[in-house]
């Protein structure tokens, strides 16, 4: 996430290609853990187990392989008011049983969350609240056997209020219902992030049907499988996501849709509205649009020959309202104020954050350096030209040790 980022010097970006709106392809399948090295041919060479993760560097997640089918429908953009269905799949990967499971509940904190009912596999069960409702523990009984799958349906409504906070994933900004963190997501009992990054979530793999009004305009986290279909409720959107976080939707009448292709087949999407530029002529969108395809482009070549492959199909740019002054980050998707000083160093660092936190899982509650570090010096590298550690680039007032955490900076 970042805030009023400062300025930084510009430089000359290459153009992309501009398509026709299509739906691409998911992928056909997940990105591996296992690292393989390939030669100049591209054969696999050799194959790297990861190294393990240091003593109290990770955080207590449950071993287990997740998945998430979601079906959820806005009622209507005026109540804000949307139903939906988790169905959670889990299957457990260690080789003991799992005796329970806690879901990190972002409405209850950002709005507010009716479950209207829970099941493990056809029995209703009767979830354990606390932290004011944005922790959910679930007793598995009997516990969750090694190698055995689970599946746990939410039925839950969340109405989309304005809740004052530019920042909240969950509220109505101007013209913009954000859905982020929208659903109970499995996470850990450690308590509702203070700030404005993610919970601690695994990666998970997802399918999302989503319905609006036909009106509404939809951002996605996912690629879109298939046209959108029109029903009596509205038009339905289908959409995956493989090896993700989180999902996110953004939701408005107002939105613009531009799309363009990278040289690397990443379908980048724009979702704009017209009051969110602070200059409403059409040539100043036309010139900010380009712009943030420009950084786009040179952001996912750039970290990709650095970091590793962008993970997914496509990317959303996505304006969230008039009450943003920045940026959150989201799998496949993120949230920018498209009035920013300074936009080129914003969608950089934004973008970012696919490698870290998404893609890599750094914990952004306990070690924000990591992954606000890392987006911070890959943007400035990426926008200024220079990745090179200096000793002359000024002194810098600290306000805390490198290792302090988010809970420690606002207790």
């Amino acid at each position: 996430a970042t805030i009023a980022p400062s300025a930084t010097p510009g430089r000359a970006f290459p153009s992309m290609p501009v398509v026709t709106l299509t739906p691409e392809p998911s992928p056909t399948t997940a990105p591996s853990a296992t690292a393989t090295a390939t030669g100049s041919s591209g054969t696999p060479s050799a194959t790297r187990e990861p190294a393990p993760i240091p003593a109290g560097q990770q955080e207590d997640l449950p071993d287990v392989d997740l998945a998430y089918a979601i079906e959820a429908a806005l009622r209507d953009v005026d109540s804000g008011i949307v139903d939906a269905l988790s169905v959670t799949t889990v299957t457990n990967r260690a080789e003991s049983a799992l005796e329970r499971l806690f879901f990190r509940v972002a409405p209850a904190h950002f709005s507010e969350f009716s479950l209207n009912s829970l099941t493990r596999d056809g029995a209703a069960i009767e979830p354990i609240g606390s932290d004011n409702g944005t922790t959910l523990e679930v007793v598995l009984e009997p516990p969750l056997e090694a190698g055995a799958t689970t599946e746990l349906r939410f039925d839950f409504v969340v109405p989309l209020r304005d809740t004052g906070d530019g920042f909240a994933s969950i509220t109505r900004d101007g013209s913009v219902l954000r859905l982020g963190f929208w659903y109970p997501m499995l996470s850990n009992d450690a308590g509702y992030p203070p700030l404005l990054d993610p919970p601690f979530t695994l990666s998970a793999d997802y399918t999302v049907g989503f319905t609006a009004p036909a009106e509404v305009v939809v951002a996605a986290s996912g690629a879109l499988t298939g046209q959108p279909v029109t029903t009596p409720d509205g038009v339905r959107y289908d959409y995956t996501l493989a090896n993700g976080r989180d999902f996110a939707l953004m939701l408005s009448r107002d939105y613009n849709v531009d799309e363009r292709t990278t040289a690397s087949g990443i379908v980048v999407r724009q979702f704009t509205i017209p009051s969110g530029y602070g200059d409403d002529s059409d040539a100043t969108r036309a010139r900010i649009r380009d712009l943030v395809f420009e950084v786009a482009e040179q952001s996912l070549s750039g970290y990709a020959a650095n970091i590793g492959p962008y993970p997914w199909p496509s990317l959303a740019l996505v304006e969230a309202g008039p009450g943003l002054g920045g940026g959150i980050e989201y799998s496949a998707l993120t949230i920018i104020s498209y009035d920013s000083g300074a936009l080129e160093n914003l969608v950089a660092h934004e973008i970012a954050h696919m490698w870290f936190y998404a893609a890599i899982g750094t914990r952004t509650q306990d070690d924000p350096w990591v992954d606000e570090g890392a987006a911070t010096f890959l943007a400035n590298g990426l926008v200024s030209g220079d990745y090179a550690v200096s000793s002359d680039r000024g002194t810098i007032n600290y306000v805390a040790p490198l290792n302090t955490s988010i809970p420690d900076l606002t207790g």
